[in-house]
């Protein structure tokens, strides 16, 4: 019993100071680079995800505030289930019928019909038709967009980054500019813990919240 008391101590302090020093470098010493969201977006600007089977294509970046079009390829699965902490999400169908999974309950828009999914409201979008599908999306902070941008750039540069360790470590970087919570996969409180104890290795192995080539927005028809 001592042992065990005694390697648990040393298991603490050991925590204690890996994550002491290791967000004291984060913060402090080496504190990542922050790009201006002033103007960052512009119309036209796509924001593919290959393994999602999707893209977003700016409408308008005002206020701080991002309008995107949603085009779902056939069969597209779309995002996770996610809450959103602080905003309040617009969906409006375009030419077609789309399919949304709000509040636990699956809504059909017709083509023109519009439904918001409040902050702290599950939610997701897929298509479950052999047709591509389009939305408008709205209301959305573009340091959401800026940062969702950086997860898919992630995912689409190699098929070994959707290895699950090393989608954890980026994401540990990412996930406090993402004000989301996705409900797939462990309990969020899991996740968050996950994240909170793999930022400081994340940096140390060289990962960062933004990067740069992560960072172009493809114009439409060049993608």
């Amino acid at each position: 019993m001592k042992l065990l008391k005694k390697i648990g101590l040393l298991v603490l302090i050991s925590l204690g100071i890996y994550l002491g020093v290791g967000y004291f470098l984060h913060l402090v010493v080496f504190p990542e680079y922050k790009p201006d969201l002033t103007d960052y977006f512009t119309p036209g600007d796509v924001l593919p995800n290959k393994s999602g089977d999707y893209k977003q294509t700016v409408i308008i970046q005002e206020d701080g505030i991002v309008s995107t079009q949603l085009d779902m390829n056939p069969f597209s699965q779309g995002p996770p289930l996610h809450t959103h902490h602080t905003f309040d999400e617009t969906f409006t169908a375009l030419d077609k019928p789309v399919t949304l999974i709000v509040n636990n309950e699956v809504v059909v828009l017709a083509a023109g019909e519009t439904i918001a999914a409040p902050a702290g409201v599950p939610h997701k979008m897929f298509n479950d038709t052999d047709e591509p599908v389009s939305m408008v999306l709205t209301n959305m902070p573009v340091q959401k967009l800026v940062y969702l941008n950086q997860v898919y750039g992630y995912m689409n540069e190699h098929q070994d980054n959707l290895n699950m360790g090393k989608a954890l470590l980026q994401l540990s970087l990412i996930a406090p500019y993402f004000d989301s919570d996705t409900h797939e996969g462990p309990p969020v409180f899991v996740q968050n813990t996950l994240f909170f104890l793999l930022r400081p290795l994340a940096r140390l192995l060289g990962y960062s919240s933004y990067n740069e080539k992560y960072s172009v927005a493809r114009k439409a028809g060049n993608d």
